[in-house]
Order: C-alpha cells, then sequence, then structure tokens
C-alpha cells in the first residue's frame, strides 16, 4: 500500500494533517524514507506510514534569515544542504 502524499502551504496546515492522521510521517527531502520504504531493498518495504506530509512547500520551513548582522541564524527544516553549504550568510556566520 502507498500513502497518501500532502503538501501543506502552511505550518499550520503542516501541524493539522499530522495530528488528525496518525503514522503520518512529515519529510523534508525523503530520501530515507523512500528507501526504507522500497521493496527489494534490504530492510525495505517495511515501516509504510499511512501518509508522508512534505515540508518542502512550506516558506518559512524553506528559509536562511538572520535576526541581524551576526546575529542569530535559523535554517529552515526544509533548506536543502546543497543551499547551507552554498548560502553566503552561512558561511560568513559559521566559518569552516
Amino acid at each position: 500500500m502507498s500513502p497518501r502524499y500532502h503538501m501543506p502551504r502552511s505550518v499550520s496546515e503542516a501541524v493539522e494533517i499530522l495530528s488528525s492522521v496518525p503514522g503520518a510521517l512529515p519529510i523534508a527531502g525523503g530520501t530515507d524514507i523512500m528507501v526504507r520504504m522500497r521493496p527489494g531493498v534490504p530492510g525495505g518495504g517495511q515501516d509504510v506510514p499511512p501518509a508522508l506530509v512534505s515540508l518542502r512547500h512550506i516558506p518559512e520551513l524553506a528559509a536562511i534569515e538572520e535576526s541581524d548582522p551576526g546575529g542569530a541564524l535559523r535554517i529552515g527544516a526544509a533548506v536543502p544542504l546543497r543551499e547551507v553549504a552554498d548560502n553566503p550568510t552561512v558561511k560568513a556566520t559559521l566559518p569552516a
């Protein structure tokens, strides 16, 4: 059985779906869950959740923001790792 796929556009909509569908799983990228669900892969085909809730289309979760220059840095849950690595503010605030 395939899970239902939800694409909420706000945090409140995501919370509503997650709280109303027992076992629903929030995902941002989803690579790990897709591998886990795939039959034929060691350990795959198990633990298929009833619903997947994508966080990718929620603007405040897909942003990198600095409170003020040199201040706190907020990296949203749906920001791809490549975007974090390439972001000039991240590089300036958190040098390697």
